[in-house]
Protein backbone atom coordinates (compact mmCIF):
# COMPACT_ATOMS: atom_id res chain seq x y z
CA UNK A 1 0.00 0.00 0.00
CA UNK A 2 1.04 3.43 -0.66
CA UNK A 3 0.21 6.94 0.74
CA UNK A 4 0.87 10.40 -0.69
CA UNK A 5 0.33 13.93 0.27
CA UNK A 6 -0.76 15.53 -2.63
CA UNK A 7 1.66 18.11 -3.30
CA UNK A 8 -0.69 21.78 -3.19
CA UNK A 9 1.54 24.82 -3.60
CA UNK A 10 5.03 25.34 -5.50
CA UNK A 11 5.69 28.67 -3.63
CA UNK A 12 8.91 28.59 -3.17
CA UNK A 13 9.87 30.09 0.66
CA UNK A 14 12.55 31.31 2.26
CA UNK A 15 14.98 29.01 4.39
CA UNK A 16 16.21 31.25 6.58
CA UNK A 17 18.48 28.38 8.12
CA UNK A 18 19.88 27.32 5.12
CA UNK A 19 21.24 24.01 4.93
CA UNK A 20 19.36 20.51 4.71
CA UNK A 21 16.07 21.61 6.01
CA UNK A 22 13.94 24.84 6.39
CA UNK A 23 12.95 25.11 10.05
CA UNK A 24 11.35 28.38 9.36
CA UNK A 25 11.66 31.26 12.15
CA UNK A 26 11.83 28.03 14.75
CA UNK A 27 13.98 28.64 17.69
CA UNK A 28 17.07 26.92 18.25
CA UNK A 29 15.39 24.87 20.80
CA UNK A 30 12.72 23.67 18.64
CA UNK A 31 15.13 22.67 15.83
CA UNK A 32 16.61 20.74 18.39
CA UNK A 33 13.85 18.73 18.82
CA UNK A 34 12.75 18.05 15.53
CA UNK A 35 16.68 17.01 15.10
CA UNK A 36 16.29 14.35 17.55
CA UNK A 37 13.14 13.16 15.75
CA UNK A 38 14.62 13.15 12.31
CA UNK A 39 18.03 11.11 13.90
CA UNK A 40 15.48 8.81 15.61
CA UNK A 41 13.65 8.21 12.52
CA UNK A 42 16.70 7.58 10.37
CA UNK A 43 17.82 4.95 12.59
CA UNK A 44 14.30 3.53 12.69
CA UNK A 45 14.23 3.65 9.02
CA UNK A 46 17.81 1.66 8.58
CA UNK A 47 17.23 -1.11 11.00
CA UNK A 48 14.03 -1.83 8.79
CA UNK A 49 15.55 -1.56 5.70
CA UNK A 50 13.45 1.86 4.65
CA UNK A 51 14.87 4.05 2.50
CA UNK A 52 14.29 7.58 4.01
CA UNK A 53 14.19 10.39 1.54
CA UNK A 54 14.17 14.27 2.96
CA UNK A 55 14.96 16.47 -0.38
CA UNK A 56 15.32 20.13 -0.01
CA UNK A 57 13.07 20.87 -2.26
CA UNK A 58 9.12 22.30 -2.00
CA UNK A 59 7.84 19.23 -3.69
CA UNK A 60 9.10 15.59 -4.00
CA UNK A 61 8.54 13.21 -6.97
CA UNK A 62 6.50 10.07 -6.62
CA UNK A 63 9.26 8.24 -8.70
CA UNK A 64 7.02 4.90 -9.89
CA UNK A 65 3.69 7.43 -11.13
CA UNK A 66 4.03 7.67 -14.91
CA UNK A 67 2.50 11.37 -15.10
CA UNK A 68 5.64 12.82 -13.04
CA UNK A 69 2.94 13.52 -9.88
CA UNK A 70 4.65 16.16 -7.19
CA UNK A 71 3.35 15.20 -3.56
CA UNK A 72 4.45 16.60 -0.31
CA UNK A 73 5.81 12.68 0.77
CA UNK A 74 4.68 9.29 0.78
CA UNK A 75 5.05 6.16 2.49
CA UNK A 76 5.54 2.63 0.11
CA UNK A 77 4.93 -0.38 1.90
CA UNK A 78 5.83 -2.83 -1.43
CA UNK A 79 8.77 -0.23 -1.96
CA UNK A 80 9.70 0.38 1.64
CA UNK A 81 10.70 3.89 1.27
CA UNK A 82 9.64 7.29 3.37
CA UNK A 83 9.63 10.56 1.50
CA UNK A 84 9.22 13.56 2.52
CA UNK A 85 10.29 17.48 0.77
CA UNK A 86 11.21 19.58 3.07
CA UNK A 87 12.36 22.83 1.64
CA UNK A 88 8.95 24.34 2.63
CA UNK A 89 8.45 26.17 5.72
CA UNK A 90 8.83 23.61 8.58
CA UNK A 91 4.93 24.61 9.20
CA UNK A 92 3.97 22.36 5.82
CA UNK A 93 6.61 20.25 6.20
CA UNK A 94 6.56 18.72 9.70
CA UNK A 95 3.42 17.46 10.18
CA UNK A 96 3.44 15.68 6.81
CA UNK A 97 6.58 13.51 7.87
CA UNK A 98 5.56 12.85 11.17
CA UNK A 99 2.15 11.58 9.50
CA UNK A 100 4.02 9.68 6.53
CA UNK A 101 6.17 7.71 9.54
CA UNK A 102 2.99 6.63 11.38
CA UNK A 103 2.03 4.70 8.29
CA UNK A 104 5.39 3.26 8.32
CA UNK A 105 4.92 2.44 12.06
CA UNK A 106 2.20 0.55 11.09
CA UNK A 107 3.84 -1.06 7.73
CA UNK A 108 6.41 -2.29 10.75
CA UNK A 109 4.10 -3.41 13.36
CA UNK A 110 1.49 -5.15 10.92
CA UNK A 111 -1.08 -3.57 12.49
CA UNK A 112 -4.83 -5.15 11.23
CA UNK A 113 -5.54 -1.08 10.53
CA UNK A 114 -2.69 -1.46 7.88
CA UNK A 115 -2.93 -5.31 6.54
CA UNK A 116 -6.87 -4.96 6.28
CA UNK A 117 -6.65 -1.71 4.26
CA UNK A 118 -8.33 -2.84 0.90
CA UNK A 119 -7.16 0.16 -0.96
CA UNK A 120 -9.80 3.07 -2.88
CA UNK A 121 -9.16 0.98 -6.51
CA UNK A 122 -13.39 0.72 -6.76
CA UNK A 123 -13.72 4.01 -5.30
CA UNK A 124 -11.42 5.74 -7.89
CA UNK A 125 -13.24 4.44 -10.78
CA UNK A 126 -16.82 5.38 -9.05
CA UNK A 127 -15.24 8.79 -8.97
CA UNK A 128 -14.28 8.91 -12.46
CA UNK A 129 -17.72 8.44 -13.84
CA UNK A 130 -17.66 4.52 -13.90
CA UNK A 131 -20.83 3.18 -13.15
CA UNK A 132 -20.20 -0.61 -13.34
CA UNK A 133 -18.82 -1.16 -9.94
CA UNK A 134 -19.80 -2.88 -6.58
CA UNK A 135 -21.13 -0.47 -4.32
CA UNK A 136 -20.34 -2.43 -1.30
CA UNK A 137 -16.81 -2.91 -1.96
CA UNK A 138 -16.86 1.15 -2.44
CA UNK A 139 -18.33 1.19 0.85
CA UNK A 140 -15.70 -1.38 2.46
CA UNK A 141 -12.93 0.55 0.66
CA UNK A 142 -13.78 3.83 2.53
CA UNK A 143 -14.68 2.21 6.22
CA UNK A 144 -11.05 0.47 5.30
CA UNK A 145 -9.57 3.94 4.13
CA UNK A 146 -10.33 5.33 7.38
CA UNK A 147 -9.73 3.04 9.86
CA UNK A 148 -5.65 3.22 8.64
CA UNK A 149 -5.95 7.17 8.36
CA UNK A 150 -7.62 7.54 11.90
CA UNK A 151 -4.88 5.00 13.49
CA UNK A 152 -2.50 7.03 11.81
CA UNK A 153 -3.73 9.90 13.28
CA UNK A 154 -3.96 9.10 16.16
CA UNK A 155 0.06 7.87 16.49
CA UNK A 156 0.72 11.15 14.59
CA UNK A 157 -0.49 12.77 18.26
CA UNK A 158 0.98 10.82 20.25
CA UNK A 159 4.27 11.13 18.50
CA UNK A 160 4.09 14.67 18.49
CA UNK A 161 3.91 14.69 22.33
CA UNK A 162 6.19 11.71 22.49
CA UNK A 163 9.17 14.53 20.78
CA UNK A 164 7.60 17.50 22.62
CA UNK A 165 7.07 18.71 19.19
CA UNK A 166 3.83 19.94 20.45
CA UNK A 167 5.35 23.55 20.91
CA UNK A 168 5.44 23.19 17.27
CA UNK A 169 2.64 21.86 16.10
CA UNK A 170 -1.05 23.18 18.21
CA UNK A 171 -2.15 19.77 18.59
CA UNK A 172 -6.10 20.53 18.93
CA UNK A 173 -5.85 21.77 15.58
CA UNK A 174 -3.74 19.25 14.24
CA UNK A 175 -6.95 16.83 15.39
CA UNK A 176 -9.56 18.98 13.94
CA UNK A 177 -7.80 18.93 10.36
CA UNK A 178 -7.03 15.15 10.77
CA UNK A 179 -11.50 15.32 11.34
CA UNK A 180 -11.74 17.33 8.26
CA UNK A 181 -9.50 15.11 5.99
CA UNK A 182 -11.48 11.75 7.56
CA UNK A 183 -14.91 12.93 7.84
CA UNK A 184 -14.56 13.96 4.04
CA UNK A 185 -14.11 10.14 2.81
CA UNK A 186 -18.27 10.02 4.35
CA UNK A 187 -18.51 13.72 2.35
CA UNK A 188 -17.10 11.91 -0.47
CA UNK A 189 -19.56 8.62 -0.35
CA UNK A 190 -22.40 10.82 -0.39
CA UNK A 191 -21.97 12.98 -3.05
CA UNK A 192 -19.29 11.16 -5.90
CA UNK A 193 -16.84 13.83 -5.67
CA UNK A 194 -13.28 14.13 -4.73
CA UNK A 195 -12.10 17.78 -3.64
CA UNK A 196 -10.37 19.73 -6.26
CA UNK A 197 -6.47 20.98 -5.61
CA UNK A 198 -7.00 24.04 -3.75
CA UNK A 199 -9.83 23.05 -1.47
CA UNK A 200 -8.46 20.45 0.41
CA UNK A 201 -10.73 20.37 3.72
CA UNK A 202 -7.92 20.19 5.73
CA UNK A 203 -6.42 23.52 4.25
CA UNK A 204 -9.97 25.54 4.62
CA UNK A 205 -10.27 27.18 7.98
CA UNK A 206 -13.71 27.84 7.85
CA UNK A 207 -13.81 24.27 8.11
CA UNK A 208 -11.18 22.96 10.35
CA UNK A 209 -12.49 25.52 12.72
CA UNK A 210 -15.72 23.54 13.11
CA UNK A 211 -14.24 20.38 13.06
CA UNK A 212 -14.36 18.26 16.45
CA UNK A 213 -11.47 18.41 18.74
CA UNK A 214 -10.78 15.11 19.78
CA UNK A 215 -11.05 11.82 18.15
CA UNK A 216 -13.74 10.07 20.45
CA UNK A 217 -16.46 11.11 17.60
CA UNK A 218 -18.65 8.32 15.10
CA UNK A 219 -16.57 7.91 12.11
CA UNK A 220 -19.24 5.48 10.52
CA UNK A 221 -21.52 8.28 9.30
CA UNK A 222 -21.51 11.98 8.41
CA UNK A 223 -24.00 13.83 10.94
CA UNK A 224 -26.53 16.82 8.89
CA UNK A 225 -24.20 19.50 11.15
CA UNK A 226 -20.68 18.63 9.06
CA UNK A 227 -22.01 17.20 6.26
CA UNK A 228 -23.89 20.99 5.95
CA UNK A 229 -20.02 22.55 6.60
CA UNK A 230 -18.99 20.43 3.62
CA UNK A 231 -21.44 21.18 1.53
CA UNK A 232 -20.67 25.40 1.97
CA UNK A 233 -17.63 25.53 1.42
CA UNK A 234 -16.52 22.59 -1.15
Amino acid sequence: MIYLKLFEDFKEVDNPHGGEFNFGKLSNEDISKVKLFIEDLRKTCKENGIKLRLENKTGIPYTDNDDGMMVNGYFSGEDKELACAVGKDIDLWLTILIHESCHMDQFLENVPAWTDNIGLEQTDSWLSGEDDVDMDQIEEEIRTGIDVELDCEKRSVKKIKQWKLDSIVDVEEYIQKSNAYILFYRWMHKNRSWYKIGKEPYNIKDIVSRMPKSFNIDYSRLSPKIGRIFDTYL
